[in-house]
């Protein structure tokens, strides 16, 4: 196994498991040569807390957004999002993005919210991290109008046609656990296919774990198992594809001093 350093571009270290053992799950990383991990908000809270982390631990970038089934007080959240996304220390917008598997957002809503980080990204001018959840033609759809679109479509999950508009739209394609998983083949074929430059690998901790982790919590540690099955599915050497995805990551959220 290489010792290349590689980044998280997703995960969420204010999950309650994860930031109750906050310590062990970074010395955790450190050894797995995870040296960066982008932690990602999906409310005013946690986007507030992600940011704190980030001024006490070293390799933590912070994200803001509201989650669309976390979208419902738009008027007085997505001012606070707003105010912490112009902040430097803030890489990336969102998550946001579209969810029909949860039912407590209506979809007007979830489109509402959407569209004011798309904005948002676009006066930044940084990424826009999306969230896609059984609405996968809802979402493109909607984010035809704003092409390109600065951004990651992160746990990636859709077949080759998806990846294909997304590409067209200009999004990168962010791979978690789920493409270890036994049942995947189709979406190994997506990964193996991807252009080099528009791929990125995540956690999506505490969610997802990979397949040799099923059953068990999820953290940034993990992202290797990730990589390994990138590697292998695209026949690329460890070495060659870690540089890739780091400049990937460097890219997008402007993360330095890592590798």
């Amino acid at each position: 196994m290489t010792d290349a350093a590689l980044i998280d571009t997703h995960c969420h270290l204010g999950w309650d498991s994860l930031e109750a053992d906050l310590e062990r799950v970074l010395e955790n990383a450190s050894q797995a040569h995870v040296q960066a991990m982008v932690d990602v908000g999906i409310d005013v809270g946690s986007s507030q807390r992600a940011l704190a982390r980030s001024r006490v631990h070293e390799g933590l970038y912070p994200t803001a957004g509201l989650h669309p089934c976390n979208c419902g007080g738009q008027e007085s959240d997505f001012a606070e999002i707003d105010r912490l996304c112009h902040l430097d220390e803030v890489v990336a917008v969102g998550e946001t993005g579209l969810d029909l598997y949860w039912k407590d957002i209506p979809l007007a809503t979830q489109r509402i919210s959407l569209d004011k980080h798309l904005d948002l990204s676009r006066r930044t001018g940084k990424p826009l991290i999306l969230h896609c959840r059984d609405a996968f033609d809802e979402l493109l759809d909607q984010l035809r109008s704003w092409a390109p679109v600065h951004g990651i479509l992160h746990c990636f999950s859709g077949d080759q046609a998806q990846a294909d508009r997304c590409l067209e739209l200009g999004l990168h394609l962010s791979f978690a656990g789920p493409l270890t998983y036994k049942k995947n083949e189709e979406l190994r074929d997506v990964a193996a296919r991807a252009p080099g430059d528009r791929i990125l690998v995540e956690t999506d901790a505490p969610f997802l774990p990979p397949q040799t982790r099923r059953g068990q919590r999820n953290e940034p540690a993990y992202v290797r198992f990730v990589f390994e099955t990138l590697c292998l599915v695209r026949q690329t050497g460890e070495v060659q594809l870690a540089q890739e995805l780091l400049a990937n990551s460097r890219h997008l959220f402007g993360i330095v001093g890592t590798g």
